[in-house]
């Protein structure tokens, strides 16, 4: 599971606000999942989802965890995935 790409739900500390949102799985401790966010960027042709300039790591529960998801491609820093099970603009 480590290294897995993974669709996440989560409450926002600051405006306590659900966001559903890609990242890949960087450790696991006992029961929590250490998390790295992914960023999407959409252009005329294509969406696909990057690394931020400055990580954004969180610490996750498996009830967090909503999907495994396939990764379909990577090119220049960029992913692009296959599965997804929920419309894309509902991502972050």
């Amino acid at each position: 599971m480590k290294e897995d790409f993974v669709l996440a739900k989560f409450t926002t500390k600051t405006d306590k606000r659900e966001r559903m949102i890609l990242g890949k799985i960087e450790n696991i401790y006992d029961n929590d999942y250490e998390i790295c966010f992914l960023r999407k960027k959409e252009t005329v042709k294509s969406t696909h989802f990057v690394y931020p300039q400055n990580p954004d790591i969180e610490i996750l529960k498996p009830e967090n965890i909503v999907a495994l998801i396939e990764l379909a491609n990577e090119q220049r820093g960029g992913f692009t995935f296959r599965g997804i099970p929920v419309p894309l603009k509902v991502l972050n």
